[in-house]
């Protein structure tokens, strides 16, 4: 007969052990409500001055040359110059360390600048259909604004920024009716993505030697961002079957000009004296594609100046702070 259990014996003590992590692959992170809403960095802060508002509903943040003397703690005036800065990261993240690090680099090299990092909203809770209207509407008052204050204006960014800076720019210049809408003197493309098809020959070679991105990642953001054709106007009205006058599709698919850039109509950038420039790297996916935009621009008459970088990386200018070369 098998003996009881004795009743005071202990249980025997599990050897599991848990590893508990918070952070997630940077792909995949879910836009929060408030994910577009940031804190400068201590580097940042150290090296500029700091101002965040809210611009038609997005935050904005404005970098200037560190104050000194009596100016301490004040806005300064007398800028010459003000770059709209769209920061990349998929379409799925907000400005890092690196664009913060970068923008500051450049306030404090042009003390005559002022930088407006706009904190774009996030896919895949915001997809471009979502996020384009509203960052068009930023954009435009920021140029309502820099007219006033004497400010000639760049629109820059890098990577998806450098997609939106595009898009955004082109766009507002072939649809405004406002009046009061200074264009760009120029438009400033760093490693940019203009073309969400990805269908560029030369992107499998530069997949190979590229250590950032890949081809299928580039592919899952662009879908992310892009998701799929509306049908609907940038009003969110039928435009016969999707298309403008021209044949241009409008229905927010790939072949959109809000979508990919070089889709866009850039004649309205020799109209209006719009510089176009921008840096490639040939170890990068998306080269291929900003250097087949590059050479729409020149056919276009389009003037500007790009830096082509045999053997670098997507995006290093970014990378300027560890001392890469």
């Amino acid at each position: 007969m098998a003996q009881d259990a004795d009743p005071d014996s202990s249980p025997p003590q599990g050897t599991i052990t848990v590893y508990e992590r918070s952070d997630r692959y940077l792909m995949t992170r879910i836009a929060t409500e408030d994910s577009t809403r940031m804190n400068a960095p201590k580097a940042a802060l150290k090296r500029c001055d700091v101002e965040e508002r809210r611009v038609e509903g997005l935050w904005v943040y404005d970098l200037t040359a560190k104050s000194t003397g009596k100016s301490t703690g004040k806005a300064r005036e007398g800028y010459r110059r003000r770059i709209i800065y769209l920061s990349g990261g998929g379409w799925q993240m907000p400005p890092s360390n690196q664009h913060w690090s970068f923008c500051a680099e450049m306030v404090s090299r042009m003390p005559d600048t002022r930088i407006t990092i706009v904190s774009s909203p996030l896919a895949p809770k915001d997809a471009v259909s979502v996020a384009f209207p509203q960052i068009e509407k930023t954009y435009k008052e920021l140029l309502k604004y820099a007219p006033r204050a004497g400010e000639a204006v760049v629109v820059a960014g890098d990577s998806s920024g450098g997609n939106i800076a595009l898009a955004v720019a082109t766009w507002t210049l072939k649809t405004s009716q406002e009046q009061d809408l200074v264009p760009p003197t120029a438009i400033l493309a760093i490693c940019p993505t203009t073309d969400l098809r990805h269908e560029h020959p030369d992107i499998k070679a530069a997949d190979r030697v590229d250590p950032v991105l890949t081809f299928s990642c580039i592919n899952s953001t662009a879908r992310t961002w892009c998701p799929e054709p509306t049908g609907l106007s940038q009003a969110g009205a039928d435009t016969r079957g999707g298309h403008d006058e021209k044949g241009m599709r409008l229905d927010w698919s790939f072949e959109d000009p809000r979508v990919s850039p070089i889709q866009a109509d850039l004649s309205v950038l020799t109209r209006n004296c719009v510089k176009v420039h921008g840096i490639t790297a040939s170890h990068d996916v998306l080269g291929p594609e900003a250097v087949a935009f590059r050479d729409k621009c020149n056919k276009e008459g389009i003037r500007g100046e790009w830096l082509a970088w045999d053997g670098q990386m997507h995006c290093f200018p970014l990378a300027f702070k560890y001392g890469l070369k």
